[in-house]
């Protein structure tokens, strides 16, 4: 478990900041009491109620506070001097300005992912080991160009050169422009250069029309939720349909606004609540710097019918488990998708392919399912943990597992909501 939070202050206080729960802090703090863990094993075979009652004691996660704690953030902020205006005012975001940086950066982002992998650069590491660090991603690591597909198989929960180049073009280049809205990327904090911010075009959806008070959204009320590579093991095996980079926001802590791009397909999604989801396939350019074809491709508006007969579901490939499939035997499921990613998932039910994303496990994390339930919502759908409540995307939470799993469709949600204190 590893993420960043850039604050909504350029004043970095104690209490703003929430922990970076990642084998990279080993190093930093001298106390030998700190607890190390970054297992997804040890996280998938805990119940949820000792999690919790963890999380109530505080005790699992407590450690002493490194001396450049503190700094991080501004470190961050440090590397990102720039004479290029921000979007507009520091208090508040215009949502088409956000959206349109963000479609932007996925897209680049994408970019990045493919180039790596074609030129077998993944360097792959397993965050699931003790003590491994997602920064460590050097020389030492498995390469593509020295390795066999069932060596990245072997890799449990890997980080690749992609994950990390793909996060520090977003997050550089969103707090360049957005510096007061708070941010949070999977891959934890990394040190970033000028070279790693990219010059966004706000004009990327000007054919759109938002409502007025979009316009004007305090920073202060928005958190984005970046996972930079979803389907981080689909990618070092080559199941390319399941690579999305997702860039989620939420609004006073519920999913708000979202972009889902598919790198390899080249194609990209973004929505927000009542403003509807859209959907567009890149030009095959090999040009980079010329993005004009790229500009005029055609926006579609997704139009989600619902079948309230029918029952299809889409939940995890590889985190399959019986007691999912005593689940979906219950809900009596047509018909059962297996597949990673999460931000795969969410278009398998945009596009219509199936009726909800069920997880009923504990696993993916807020930075997976921000930009998923929000397009889902977008389109007129539900989200919710698979007991019917709200997963809460504010920093407040203790930690941002979800540990009551998924659950996002169209149609009718209490075919799927699992009964309160069933055990998961």
């Amino acid at each position: 478990m590893r993420y960043l939070v850039v604050p909504s202050s350029n004043s970095v206080s104690n209490n703003c900041v929430s922990p970076l729960i990642s084998s990279s802090f080993h190093t930093q703090a001298s106390s030998a009491s700190i607890p190390r863990f970054s297992s997804s094993k040890l996280l998938r075979t805990l119940k949820p109620a000792a999690f919790h009652s963890l999380f109530q004691s505080r005790s699992f996660f407590s450690f002493p506070r490194p001396s450049n704690f503190d700094c991080i953030s501004r470190k961050f902020y440090s590397t990102m001097s720039s004479t290029e205006p921000s979007s507009q005012n520091d208090t508040t975001v215009n949502l088409l300005h956000l959206l349109s940086a963000s479609v932007h950066l996925a897209e680049r982002a994408g970019e990045v992912i493919v180039k790596v992998y074609e030129e077998g650069k993944m360097r792959a590491v397993d965050k699931s080991i003790t003590g491994a660090s997602s920064l460590d991603c050097t020389s030492s690591s498995i390469s593509m160009a020295n390795s066999s597909r069932s060596a990245f198989e072997a890799i449990d929960d890997p980080c690749t050169n992609a994950d990390l180049q793909s996060q520090k073009i977003i997050l550089t280049s969103l707090a360049h422009l957005f510096p007061t809205m708070a941010m949070v990327g999977e891959e934890g904090h990394l040190v970033s250069t000028e070279q790693d911010r990219l010059k966004c075009d706000l004009t990327t959806l000007d054919q759109f029309s938002i409502p007025d008070e979009y316009r004007h959204i305090p920073a202060k009320d928005l958190i984005a939720w970046v996972d930079p590579l979803d389907g981080t093991k689909e990618y070092t095996t080559g199941q390319h349909d399941c690579v999305t980079v997702l860039i989620g926001f939420s609004l006073r802590g519920k999913p708000f606004a979202g972009i889902i791009h598919q790198p390899f397909l080249r194609r990209t999604l973004f929505g927000a609540l009542n403003f509807g989801v859209y959907s567009r396939i890149l030009a095959n350019n090999n040009n980079n710097n010329d993005n004009n074809n790229n500009n005029n491709a055609k926006w579609v508006k997704l139009e989600r019918t619902v079948d309230l007969n029918r029952r299809f579901i889409v939940t995890s490939r590889s985190h399959f488990t019986e007691a999912i499939q005593k689940h979906l035997d219950k809900i009596n499921a047509q018909k059962v998708i297996r597949m990673g990613g999460a931000g795969s998932k969410g278009i398998v039910v945009l596009d219509g392919l199936a009726d909800a994303y069920l997880y009923p496990s504990l696993g993916t994390k807020r930075w997976d399912t921000c930009a998923v339930e929000a397009l889902i919502r977008a389109a007129g759908g539900y989200s919710s943990d698979v007991f019917g409540v709200d997963n809460d995307y504010s920093l407040n939470a203790n930690d941002y597992m979800n540990y009551a799993g998924i659950l996002a469709g169209v149609g009718e949600s209490s075919h799927y909501i699992m009964p309160p204190h069933t055990s998961l």
